[in-house]
């Protein structure tokens, strides 16, 4: 702590610093007051002589109200900032002698910049490049990268302050790093409704991440709870700071497994003082490109047939066909069925004119071969149409080329032609070109070929016939996205990462995932290697997140256990209460018993619990008898908002969130078991912040720790 002298010196600065936001802040309320009533007679005006304008000065009229908006927006910015700032001014300070210097630059870093009135500056920013002092040593010599050259020196001084409400907590000083009170007293937090912004805990090697800016592809390999989103979306608002005169938050997307994930960290870059970015999913993205034909199965259809179907002879040949489909080799199938493809679906002929041939079958191959064949089909042969036309319409009319031309096509229906693959077991095995396909190739062709030709598409052939797509007509190339953030990629498979390559082909990207919290037993990335053989490995890097932050000590060791390895995830040592492993004997008394446990839950000061359920079919059964004593929602696939407080959800739905507590509902064997299931229930369970309790009917999973392990306290209720 702080001597008295020094105490007096940081109230002090922290008095002058607070005085000048209110100045700042009274002056840009007061300006953004005067520009909102000289818009609003702006607007007045304009409606009351609208008739009387013509066309070029409505157009000027409207560039001048045009610019009065983003006047206002700017303004806004501006004052959300320094309110950002009125509650906590700054929250940590380094001092820094620069080599061939003797005086130390006192150097305040917070959420933003403030400048004084004679532009000195006051706080620094987090993300400016001085501020990685702070977050990448401790005292002694240190570096960091300006934008002309790397500037060395020593750090004498560092200090953490707590500062909420306008009113300082507390400050620390020494060589602590940032791991210490500062982080723990975050996580100890209670959940606000919200992801919240970290740039006061960032962690060293979230740092590296948030700043890499030498990788064309950066893959973020983190443990749950390790900040993998909350360092994405600060990259991004590093990424809209350090370029911020080429770069805006149209330039930037992030893929989100849904939107009720978008909505919960839709708050972190407006905190950072940056608008949100462009949000998609990959099933969006399908749709925008298929439309509404063919009629296809989303994710969570598949993900609610594999939970709750029965285990027969359909299930294990679907199960048998998602796992095949979302491999490396049926990527590579698909690229060499293109080429099985060029070499068989155009069928040259000769165009007569009258009995006269006009262009003999062999010029047109030669004229391919020479100037087309290494297009992508469709315009390949669109690109054929227009030479033949330079070259032969003095013969015949151009329009009589062009229908010849397309005529060569055998066949351009997508559809057909993915299930055109699937009519011969022979053909995949050769495309395979020796690697071993399924056993039961024969029954995943026959049933693919069924589906793909009638009826609604099923989601393991959505991204297939997509990538088909692109490969034979050309993808929407998305020219404007700069950095695109694949959320969740341990989710995506080879074939979906390919048509994501392909669309946002210019673009830098970080992918961010966890193989753990593959939820899809079947349908995944297998391996983070796999990225590799998608993307350019020259121009990438993978880099870990070992240290969760997200749940106390006693939880990460029980959800540990489940993916049964030794220190899987290393855990902050923020202490808590044990988790509880609940036998119900009696099925009927279950959702009574776990009433009782919200309200106590709710009782201790819990802001948020979620009783996460395998699936929505078994989530709605449990919010149909809890609604009548508890105010609680019913998280769905439809819902766009997250929902605070009491709330059911299935466990692919609550990918990605947190709670203060946890009720795994019904954890017996009839419900999780085996492998399959292990991942599924590692994520249901690393969403408790504080409080983890697992009830289960009938015999206890394999997949929880053993009774005497230690990890848990074991209650049995008759």
């Amino acid at each position: 702590m702080l001597n008295v002298t020094h105490e007096k010196e940081e109230l002090d600065w922290f008095e002058r610093v607070s005085s000048l936001i209110k100045e700042q802040l009274a002056i840009i309320e007061a300006k953004g007051g005067k520009q909102t009533d000289e818009a609003e007679t702006f607007r007045r005006f304009m409606w009351e002589f609208a008739g009387d304008l013509d066309r070029v000065e409505k157009i000027v009229l409207g560039d001048i109200a045009d610019a009065d908006q983003r006047k206002l927006h700017n303004i806004g910015q501006i004052r959300r900032r320094l309110q950002k700032l009125s509650s906590s001014p700054y929250f940590g300070r380094i001092d820094f002698i620069e080599d061939g210097k003797t005086d130390a630059a006192k150097v305040y870093i917070g959420v933003h910049s403030l400048y004084d009135e004679h532009q000195n500056i006051l706080i620094h920013d987090w993300r400016a490049p001085i501020s990685s002092l702070f977050y990448d040593y401790e005292l002694g010599p240190a570096s960091f990268v300006a934008p002309e050259e790397c500037i060395s020196g020593e750090i004498t001084r560092k200090r953490q302050y707590s500062i909420s409400n306008g009113k300082v907590q507390y400050i620390l000083d020494g060589g602590l790093t940032i791991t210490d009170a500062v982080l723990r007293e975050a996580l100890a937090r209670n959940t606000t409704g919200r992801m919240r912004e970290i740039a006061q805990t960032i962690q060293k090697e979230q740092n590296a991440i948030i700043r890499n800016e030498r990788n064309q592809v950066l893959v973020v390999e983190g443990a749950a709870g390790s900040g993998k989103t909350s360092v994405a979306l600060h990259r991004a608002a590093y990424l809209l700071y350090r370029h911020r005169n080429r770069m805006t938050h149209r330039n930037l997307m992030i893929f989100s497994p849904n939107d009720i994930f978008s909505d919960y960290i839709a708050n972190v870059l407006p905190e950072l003082g940056e608008e949100n970015i462009m949000n998609t999913t990959f099933d969006d993205c399908a749709r925008a490109i298929l439309g509404d034909r063919p009629k296809f199965e989303d994710r969570y259809d598949q993900l609610e047939f594999l939970c709750t179907s029965p285990k027969d002879k359909y299930y294990l040949e679907r199960c048998e066909s998602i796992e095949f489909k979302s491999s490396l080799l049926f990527l590579e199938i698909l690229r060499n069925y293109l080429e099985h493809l060029r070499k068989n679906i155009i069928e040259f002929s000769s165009l007569y004119e009258e009995s006269s041939v006009v262009i003999s079958e062999k010029e047109l191959r030669k004229l391919y071969r020479e100037h087309c064949a290494w297009r992508l089909l469709l315009p390949s042969l669109e690109h054929l149409a227009e030479l033949a036309e330079i070259r032969y319409s003095h013969l015949t009319h151009p329009k009589r080329i062009r229908r010849h031309i397309a005529s060569m096509l055998k066949k351009a229906d997508i559809r057909e032609l993915y299930a055109d693959l699937f009519d011969d077991p022979e053909l995949i095995r050769s495309l395979a070109e020796g690697k071993e396909v399924p056993q039961n190739l024969e029954a995943i062709c026959k049933l693919t070929k069924k589906t793909a030709r009638r009826g609604k598409v099923l989601y393991e052939d959505v991204a297939p016939i997509l990538l088909l797509k692109g490969l034979f007509d050309g993808f929407m190339a998305d020219k404007s996205v700069i950095h695109l953030i694949v959320d969740e990629a341990q989710d995506y498979t080879p074939v979906q990462l390919e048509i994501i390559r392909n669309v946002f082909s210019e673009s830098a990207m970080t992918l961010l995932g966890d193989l753990n919290q593959s939820i899809n037993p079947f349908m995944h990335i297998g391996s983070f290697d796999a990225v590799w053989k998608v993307f350019d490995r020259d121009k990438g890097i993978s880099v870990p997140l070992l240290t969760s932050y997200r749940a106390t000590f006693e939880i990460g060791q029980f959800t540990n256990h489940i993916l049964k390895a030794d220190n899987v995830t290393q855990i902050v040592a923020r202490n808590g209460e044990m988790p509880s492993v609940i036998h119900v004997r009696d099925k009927e008394k279950l959702i009574g018993i776990i009433s009782e446990d919200i309200g106590r839950m709710r009782e201790s000061g819990l802001s948020s619990v979620a009783v996460i359920c395998k699936s929505a079919r078994e989530a709605a059964g449990v919010f149909a008898r809890l609604k009548d004593t508890h105010d609680v929602s019913l998280v769905g696939r439809d819902d766009k908002v997250f929902k605070h407080g009491i709330v059911v959800v299935p466990v692919y739905l609550a990918k990605g969130l947190e709670y203060d507590g946890v009720i795994i509902y019904d954890a017996g064997s009839h419900n999780y078991s085996g492998d399959n299931d292990r991942r599924m229930l590692y994520t249901a369970c690393t969403r408790a912040l504080h409080v983890l309790h697992v009830y289960f009917t009938g015999v206890l999973s394999d997949l929880i720790p053993p009774l005497d392990s230690g990890l848990f306290d074991y209650i049995t209720i008759k």
